[in-house]
């Protein structure tokens, strides 16, 4: 194996990764909630989701 140089480890960006994950959790939270708002605030409204469980309300 060989030895990255000092000027190469000075380069190095590790933040990144972590960022780009904690930006696409906040985006699913967000939208899940829309969309779990969107449905229990309607007057009427039906989801399934898989496994055959499906939900209704009138």
């Amino acid at each position: 194996m060989e030895d990255i140089p000092q000027s190469q480890w000075l380069q190095l960006r590790g933040g990144e990764p972590v960022t780009l994950g904690a930006v696409m959790a906040v985006m699913v939270i967000a939208l899940t909630a829309v969309i779990v708002y969107r449905l229990f605030m309607s007057s009427a409204g039906k989801a399934s989701i898989p496994g055959g469980f499906q939900f209704e309300w009138k």
